[in-house]
């Protein structure tokens, strides 16, 4: 009596497509019977959400991600329909890697050898004197050492705005103590 409630589950999801809650009277009096557990089933088998239990009803809300059967229908059959599109794109990409292949072994290889890229070297290549590395040298070591510069003037900011915080909290104490001392002298006089 308190399990298998298959059936009024398939009914309460069949209320909701008309109806946000469901509400179902207990009826009073029956051996073997617990709202409690009844309610858990119910709550377990629909998914749903148990706003009330008491002992005349159990109330269920569907809750705001219900799809109706009409609506979860359509959605399995657009994803087969996406799922079915998707194996046939890659059988054709899988068609279209295998033929790419084929012609590329037949001929010669189009790049990659080291005498191809003498070639292209020379072609469209620079050809770079000992001034110009020199000059790239230097820029390289300019660039750098103006890093470490940067670097250097940050970690000094960073110290210097220590050093002028603690030189005020000094100062604030020395005079505070100063007050202290002012005051006290009068009184002991």
């Amino acid at each position: 009596r308190n399990r298998n409630h298959q059936g009024l589950a398939c009914s309460i999801v069949k209320l909701w497509e008309k109806s946000l809650v469901a509400k179902i009277a207990v009826k009073r009096g029956i051996q073997n019977t617990n709202n409690k557990i009844m309610a858990e089933e119910i709550k377990m088998l629909t998914g749903g959400t148990l706003l009330l239990r008491n002992k005349y009803y159990i109330v269920i809300y569907r809750g705001k991600d219900f799809l109706p059967t009409s609506v979860a229908a359509a959605l399995t059959e657009r994803e087969e329909l996406t799922k079915e599109i998707q194996d046939v794109e890659e059988k054709v990409r899988g068609g279209a890697g295998i033929i790419a292949s084929v012609e590329e072994t037949e001929g010669k290889p189009l790049a990659g050898t080291l005498a191809e890229f003498y070639e292209a070297q020379a072609r469209w290549g620079k050809e770079l004197s000992a001034e110009d590395l020199d000059k790239m040298k230097e820029e390289a070591a300019r660039v750098k050492h103006a890093r470490v510069v940067k670097r250097i003037e940050r970690k000094l900011a960073t110290v210097s705005i220590y050093l002028v915080t603690f030189s005020i909290l000094i100062i604030y104490s020395i005079l505070t103590t100063m007050e202290d001392i002012y005051y006290i002298i009068p009184v002991c006089q």
